[in-house]
């Protein structure tokens, strides 16, 4: 069985680094200065942007709102990226995006809310 921390770790984190590097992206920003704000290499960079990486996990668009706000931040340094990515997990947990996955990944799991504790 996987955990919910797991799940968040395997899933929700890359996808959201993925749409964060997208984000930056479309904010003129290059793979070297997206890597460096995003703490990751440009190898990664170039498999979010090529969709090779962090694949499985789609946003709603309410999410990607909220990720479109945190990429812009991250690019004026007005926050740090654990203080975004922080606040972003925390929408996520709160509208139930996590449990929604941690269910497909365990379809077993009955009344399960851990994801919104």
């Amino acid at each position: 069985m996987k955990l919910v921390q797991e799940i968040e770790v395997w899933y929700t984190l890359p996808a959201l680094r993925k749409q964060l590097t997208l984000e930056l992206k479309e904010l003129k920003l290059s793979q070297t200065e997206i890597a460096k704000i995003l703490c990751i290499r440009p190898s990664a960079v170039s498999q979010y942007v090529k969709n090779k990486r962090a694949t499985q996990f789609k946003f709603p668009e309410s999410i990607k709102k909220e990720i479109k706000k945190s990429a812009l931040s991250l690019k004026n340094k007005k926050c740090g990226l654990t203080e975004e990515l922080n606040r972003l997990c925390i929408i996520i947990r709160q509208n139930g995006h996590l449990c929604s996955l941690h269910h497909q990944q365990e379809p077993t799991l009955k009344n399960c809310r851990a994801c919104l504790k």
